[in-house]
């Protein structure tokens, strides 16, 4: 499940150069959520204003709408200005042990998230085949000091992100990086097809999602019994990608490739659980 964050006024990033592969690292990379901010159990990082002044319609969702469309563009542009996300260089490996507790751990998917996978096309394990699993569980928790933890699981073109925790200290990672970091750690960047956020609980994207996303769509009940497919640039696909959970997959997106490489093109709703009452969040990622 994920966490909650406040919106602050940020200052310009510092473009002294890139984050360090330590625990010491600039203080300004304004895209994770804040500590109350995010959730999936995503209490994030940092949650940021972006610069809208170029939307020249009002927007229908001005909470989180005009900072979708910057993310948005700075993904799809490499000229786009104004980007405050630079390349990250945090690697699993070069993550203090004195600081961080990492696991990694082969695990099957359970029965409804193979169903899941089976629908979006991604592999599926065989337990009466597979001695081990193509799945893995990843996490790194931070035992000196404020308390910042990442939990997901990783698989051939797919990263879940179950649980994400982050204080606002200065030298913390980013949610978003620790992205970048687990899925390279077991396979190529280039072969990422899908970001799963799972069981979303953040107190500004599960409430904008319910009553304002869903509302939409005339006639659309609730829970959805299918997924939901909000394509770019809507309203719907920008007001969603501004959310504190948004801006975590939209950070990830720009700190592992850069502007101009890959693109969130479509964000998809669904639900499981017990009465469908658990929210997730699919974004799905190709080439510009």
């Amino acid at each position: 499940m994920l966490a909650e964050t406040t919106q602050p006024q940020l200052p310009p990033y510092d473009q002294e150069g890139p984050r360090s592969t330590t625990t010491e690292r600039p203080s300004k990379m304004p895209c994770d959520p804040q500590p109350d901010l995010v959730q999936t159990n995503i209490i994030s990082g940092a949650d940021h204003i972006f610069d809208a002044n170029f939307i020249a319609m009002t927007p229908k969702y001005p909470k989180f709408e005009p900072q979708g469309d910057s993310l948005r563009r700075w993904m799809e542009r490499a000229d786009e200005p104004g980007c405050p996300i630079p390349r990250t260089t945090l690697t699993i490996e070069n993550l203090d042990p004195e600081v961080w507790i990492v696991g990694t751990n082969p695990q099957f998917l359970e029965d409804d998230w193979g169903y899941w996978a089976d629908i979006f096309g991604l592999p599926v394990d065989d337990p009466a085949t597979n001695q081990q699993s193509i799945y893995r569980f990843q996490s790194a928790l931070k035992h000196k000091g404020d308390f910042t933890l990442w939990i997901g699981r990783t698989g051939p073109g797919v990263i879940f992100i179950d649980d994400l925790r982050r204080q606002q200290v200065p030298t913390n990672f980013y949610m978003s990086e620790f992205t970048k970091a687990f899925y390279e750690s077991h396979f190529p960047l280039q072969t990422l097809k899908y970001v799963i956020v799972t069981d979303i609980l953040q107190k500004h994207t599960k409430p904008f999602i319910r009553d304002h996303i869903y509302n939409s769509r005339e006639g659309l009940e609730f829970p959805p019994k299918e997924p939901q497919t909000w394509e770019s640039p809507s309203p719907e696909f920008c007001g969603i990608l501004g959310t504190p959970i948004g801006k975590v997959v939209a950070a990830f997106v720009l700190c592992a490739y850069g502007q101009g490489v890959k693109r969130i093109p479509r964000i998809v709703t669904f639900h499981n659980g017990e009465n469908s009452s658990k929210y997730n969040l699919r974004f799905d990622i190709e080439d510009v």
